[in-house]
């Protein structure tokens, strides 16, 4: 690795600020590819003649700005494109992902006909002493894995939704085998958190990073709940669109303008 980019010394600016800069022009301009590794810390700081300590508050600004992400032991990266899913009473998960060119598979981490808890036994609508599938899945688009959730069904109703769950990624196939031609989104609730070790490795993302929690209900034709679902996303790799009328185009239609790197006014 040569010196021929190092930053210009501006005066009153900090060293770190002016290697993020550089770095935020490689990205942008496409000299670093979604995807790709950074150059090392050591490489960074034989190429802009600085401390580690400063090309480390370089890499967690260009993080904090949504470019790269690190991985434990591997370096940083830059982010691969953002995945937006839609979020209505229709709205496929599915559906919305290959809609944006996406490839969407799931991989079964376990699965158990249990007893629900009261709460989830009230929702799902199934009475006390009813059994429940459990299936813990974790989503992927391009193999980059994206979601990590529980799905609760009415055993009764779905005997064997496992089976046909790993058959196919497509709910709307999955729920037509069983006669629901139309099935609909009721509630839908909205939060953040930060995510367990175990949750973070699955995710491949930071320890640090924010995930967001879905947690909503499905219902029927005539509005008896076939399914209820906790799911967590990268914050940094999805985008949720929420349509607020039937005229609210649909994610092949429209995206949004890049997020700010701040909501506040510039200095």
């Amino acid at each position: 690795m040569t010196n021929s980019i190092s930053p210009i010394k501006r005066p009153g600016l900090a060293l770190w600020r002016q290697i993020t800069d550089a770095l935020s022009a490689e990205i942008e301009g496409g000299n670093l590819m979604p995807g790709s590794a950074l150059p090392s810390e050591s490489e960074l700081m034989n190429r802009y003649d600085v401390s580690r300590f400063t090309v480390r508050q370089a890499i967690s600004r260009l993080k904090e700005q949504g470019l790269v992400e690190t991985e434990q032991g591997r370096g940083a990266f830059v982010r691969g494109p953002v995945v937006q899913y839609t979020i209505s009473e229709r709205a496929r998960f599915a559906s919305s992902l290959k809609q944006q060119g996406f490839e969407v598979r799931n991989e079964f981490l376990a699965t158990k006909k249990l007893y629900p808890d009261k709460e989830i036994a009230e929702i799902l609508e199934i009475g006390a002493g009813k059994y429940a599938w459990r299936i813990t899945a974790l989503s992927f688009a391009n193999d980059e894995p994206l979601s990590l959730g529980c799905i609760f069904h009415p055993a009764d109703r779905f005997p064997d939704i496992v089976e046909r769950r790993r058959k196919s990624a497509d709910m709307t196939v999955v729920y037509a085998g069983y006669g629901i031609e139309n099935y609909a989104r009721q509630s839908t609730w909205i939060s953040t958190r930060i995510p367990t070790e175990d949750e973070a490795n699955l995710l491949a993302i930071d320890l640090h990073d924010p995930v967001i929690v879905s947690q909503k209900v499905d219902v029927d034709a005539e509005g008896v709940p076939i399914e209820y679902n906790e799911t967590i996303f990268s914050g940094r790799k999805t985008r949720l669109h929420f349509p607020s009328s039937s005229h609210a185009a649909s994610p092949s239609q429209v995206s949004p303008p890049s997020p700010s790197k701040t909501v506040l006014d510039p200095a």
